[in-house]
């Protein structure tokens, strides 16, 4: 019982201090969000949110619809940290060259937002719909390939 006492303390203050051991300009976590916006038909209304943390071997992956029959479905997937450390690698690299909005002229009934979080506190947010920041790909992969996701979330 006292070991498992230390355990969670031990597991709990890395939790809570691992954004403070990481490098101020390090990202922390983030949050990709897709809007569906229902151009086909109201059904097809839905946002798929997911969130990763680099302290957390936790993904959520969560989908909301605007229809009556299932409001909102969370679900969350274990992590590899190998898997998950190469995300939040190759995302410090590909934000520091992202513009703050990717917006094309013609509107195609859906859009994209990601919100990064960074250990020294301070967050950057990306929105856009039709056009994809570079690197947007090899993001998504990297997300897609951190769990068997039962339903496929959309990014970007």
């Amino acid at each position: 019982m006292y070991i498992a006492k230390i355990i969670v303390f031990v597991l709990t203050a890395f939790i809570f201090t691992a954004p403070a051991l990481a490098v101020d300009n390090e990202v922390t976590a983030a949050v990709f969000t897709w809007n569906n916006m229902g151009e086909m038909a109201p059904e097809d209304v839905s946002k798929h949110y997911v969130s990763v943390s680099r302290a957390s071997d936790v993904i959520q992956h969560s989908i909301e619809y605007s229809d009556m029959l299932m409001a909102q479905k969370t679900t969350t997937y274990k992590t590899e940290d190998n898997a998950r450390f190469s995300l939040f690698n190759a995302l410090g690299d590909a934000v520091k060259c992202w513009e703050s909005d990717y917006y094309e002229e013609i509107m195609d009934g859906s859009s994209w937002r990601v919100v990064i979080s960074y250990a020294d506190g301070s967050e950057k947010e990306f929105n856009g719909y039709g056009k994809t920041p570079p690197d947007a790909d090899k993001i998504k992969n990297l997300i897609l390939a951190l769990a068997d996701f039962k339903t496929r979330p959309l990014i970007f």
